[in-house]
């Protein structure tokens, strides 16, 4: 199937993703409610900005760098503290697994881009 095999297999783990998901709204012990959000501009900017990191990798000719740090948000920094803060610190931790996610993303790429803009200087591919 290639690339529409590929594409259908995200689509479907999307769809699963959300009815599992969703399947805790109807749950008897569901603490949380869906409410209206408010300021969509500025919450649409922020998720916006959020996959741009990835992008600069790419324009730079980094996929290596761009797929890492997407498999590093997605799975192993967020993975691990969604399983890990609330065997530590109790199940109100959890709401700290993102945030604290995208700070330790936003320290790597950091890193990343001072290092590949470094050697982007070093080889004459950027004046300062």
């Amino acid at each position: 199937m290639g690339i529409e095999g590929a594409g259908l297999a995200t689509a479907i783990g999307a769809l699963i993703t959300l009815l599992v998901m969703t399947a805790h709204f109807f749950s008897r012990k569901n603490s949380l409610r869906l409410v209206r959000p408010g300021r969509m501009a500025e919450k649409s900017r922020r998720v916006l900005v959020t996959g741009f990191s990835t992008y600069y990798f790419q324009s730079v000719m980094k996929p290596a760098a761009s797929l890492r740090i997407s498999i590093l948000r997605g799975l192993a920094v967020s993975g691990i503290l969604i399983w890990l803060l609330p065997v530590i610190a109790g199940a109100d931790s959890l709401w700290f697994a993102m945030p604290v996610t995208e700070l330790a993303v936003a320290i790597a790429v950091t890193a990343l881009m001072h290092k590949y803009g470094r050697e982007r200087r070093v080889r004459g591919e950027v004046r300062h």
